[in-house]
């Protein structure tokens, strides 16, 4: 039997037997339609392809490292000159002007330390003797609320430095008295290394 070439869906070529009884009707043209079909791909390749592609892209390379810019290049300065300029400081004679009321100023400063120091004297003599001892810590709170009406705190500060800055407060305190608050009431001693240290500082000035 020889097979004959017929001609099927749309012009397509297909290998019939003559012989052998042929599909006629629908069966024909699914027969036909099936032969002009492109060939349908394999679900292996199909998947591994997209399986590639999508492991491609989750382990993508990370980018190269820019190299980050140079820095510029720095000129050097120029030495410095010996003459004067704008910029630098230069000693500047006091104001002939200015003088006189600094000096009036510091003046008055110190008036008002004497008459506070007189005050003290006068209202806490256990405190503030001619042999003075160690003050309590904390005092100088306790002058201010008491002597608010007659000094402020920069008149105190003052003159509690100049007060323990004495040679002889300097040497109770190496002593290790007792110190006493306004009313001359014992508030403990000074510290070991208080004592050490006011020592060190009548050393010092040659007046141990």
């Amino acid at each position: 039997m020889r097979p004959d070439a017929v001609t099927g869906h749309r012009g397509a070529i297909r290998q019939v037997d003559v012989g052998q009884p042929q599909p006629s009707g629908a069966a024909a043209h699914l027969q036909a339609l099936a032969v002009t079909l492109p060939p349908r791909p394999r679900l292996g390749v199909v998947g591994a392809g997209a399986d590639h592609a999508a492991r491609a892209l989750v382990e993508r390379r990370p980018a190269a490292a820019v190299p980050p810019p140079a820095w510029p290049t720095l000129t050097a300065r120029p030495p410095p000159s010996s003459e004067a300029t704008p910029n630098r400081m230069v000693h500047q004679p006091a104001d002939p002007n200015a003088v006189p009321w600094n000096r009036a100023r510091e003046a008055e400063w110190w008036r008002a330390v004497d008459e506070l120091c007189a005050t003290l004297r006068a209202l806490a003599p256990f405190a503030f003797d001619d042999v003075p001892t160690s003050l309590a810590i904390g005092i100088d709170r306790d002058i201010t609320a008491r002597m608010a009406d007659a000094a402020d705190e920069a008149t105190i500060s003052r003159f509690l430095a100049r007060w323990t800055r004495r040679p002889a407060y300097v040497r109770a305190i190496a002593a290790g008295n007792v110190r006493r608050d306004l009313g001359g009431n014992p508030t403990g001693e000074a510290m070991a290394e208080q004592r050490e240290s006011a020592a060190e500082h009548l050393a010092a000035c040659g007046a141990a």
